[in-house]
């Protein structure tokens, strides 16, 4: 990783001008990405060993993955892997129903869809879709209480409210926005981390009382997303990305805060070659205004040298 000396104003100008010729072309459909989890990942990577070959357009070491492919990966195991488990076929046909708008079978609907219009599919709240858009949109509500032993008088609890959004239109540019409001009393060593980073882990900034352990923070994230041409695919907004395997990655983490980003991604036969340009923002506690900026440049470039070998650089 390097750090670019570009001014703010360089640096928006480049985004805005990449984006702006990128969208003169004539794109091609493009999926959003499914959100960075590791269980989630988990379950994509073990079907992957279960394929038995890699998949030219899906690189497991650079998350988040793209919808698109993870119904690929699903589909082409279904049709061809009978020696599955009753919890790997079941696994499978949540991850085809989660990405169902891409399976070709995928068993996503509803018996009884509420008011007609509502939980239509089992993966969606709301979702709409005819030739020229779709949507889907599901409420997050997230409640957790517990005891931390040795201190069973304080009550650790999380609570979240928000909800999410994607979707397509004219089947050529894909976007996707998460956002919720939390507050949250964490167990003593996730305040020891605050604490030292002035962040709280994997989420960033947050607001705190004098003399409270409970913090305020809001998750936000959004990004259009389409292809430029058939092989180079382009994302930009406000998210976060990792490069490795592992569940905490060396080489770029999903630790930090979201952060404003333009990724481009080319896939040509058996090499793909991602660029991921950052603006990061850093913490300046009890004080008002902008806050320092600083830019980094990551390149991944990977070759699968075989159906089930690879090589990242």
């Amino acid at each position: 990783m390097k750090q670019l000396q570009i001014d703010k104003k360089s640096w928006n100008a480049c985004l805005f001008l990449i984006i702006g010729v990128c969208l003169s072309v004539s794109t091609k459909g493009q999926s959003v990405y499914a959100p960075i989890n590791q269980d989630y990942a988990h379950l994509v990577k073990r079907y992957e060993i279960k394929h038995g070959r890699f998949l030219n357009r899906l690189h497991t070491q650079l998350q988040p993955y793209s919808r698109k492919y993870i119904a690929l990966l699903a589909d082409s195991l279904s049709a061809n892997n009978t020696d599955l488990s009753r919890q790997d076929k079941f696994n499978l046909m949540y991850l085809k129903n989660d990405n169902w708008e891409w399976s070709e079978s995928a068993d996503n609907d509803a018996k009884k869809p509420f008011l007609r219009y509502f939980l239509d599919k089992k993966s969606d709240f709301y979702h709409y879709r005819d030739d020229d858009f779709e949507v889907h949109l599901n409420p997050v509500l997230g409640v957790g209480a517990s005891l931390e032993r040795g201190d069973v008088s304080a009550t650790r609890y999380l609570n979240s409210r928000g909800a999410e959004l994607r979707g397509m239109i004219s089947k050529k540019v894909g976007f996707y926005t998460f956002f919720t409001d939390n507050q949250a009393v964490f167990p003593t060593y996730v305040n020891n981390e605050i604490t030292r980073l002035n962040a709280v882990p994997n989420e960033g900034f947050y607001k705190q009382g004098l003399g409270e352990e409970k913090v305020d923070f809001i998750t936000a994230r959004g990004y259009i997303t389409f292809d430029v041409i058939k092989n180079i695919s382009l994302q930009f907004g406000h998210d976060k990305n990792q490069i490795g395997p592992g569940y905490r990655s060396l080489a770029l983490s999903d630790y930090s805060n979201n952060y404003l980003f333009l990724k481009l991604n080319t896939n040509v036969w058996k090499i793909n070659y991602q660029n991921i340009f950052g603006q990061l923002t850093a913490e300046v506690l009890n004080a008002d205004g902008l806050r320092p900026k600083k830019y980094f440049a990551t390149h991944h470039l990977t070759v699968n040298q075989s159906k089930n070998f690879k090589i990242g650089l």
